[in-house]
């Protein structure tokens, strides 16, 4: 088996980036990955588009990406906690790039 870092991010377009990351995130990746990667998506998700996203990963791979992206600043949450055991936390949403 190859290593599962090495797996490159293939998609076409906005619509298919989180299918393809999550699908990489939890089916592909080992566990001890799991968490930084979703760590990762979870920060994306919070600061960009999906176009945006899509122009980031596109034809790299897991190690790229968690090399390149997961020193960089994390958002903080604008409100967070516990309900019933499930953690949650509440980010702003992205800047929209048309201004």
């Amino acid at each position: 088996m190859s290593d599962p870092l090495d797996i490159v991010v293939e998609c076409d377009s906005p619509e298919q980036v989180w299918s393809v990351l999550l699908d990489i995130n939890n089916n592909r990746l080992p566990k001890g990955t799991k968490k930084p990667f979703s760590d990762l998506l979870t920060s994306w998700m919070v600061q960009h588009t999906d176009d945006v996203i899509l122009s980031m990963v596109r034809g790299k791979t897991v190690r790229q990406l968690l090399s390149e992206y997961c020193s960089g600043p994390k958002p903080k949450p604008v409100d967070s906690g516990e309900s019933n055991g499930v953690k949650w936390a509440l980010y702003d949403p992205p800047a929209d790039p048309a201004g």
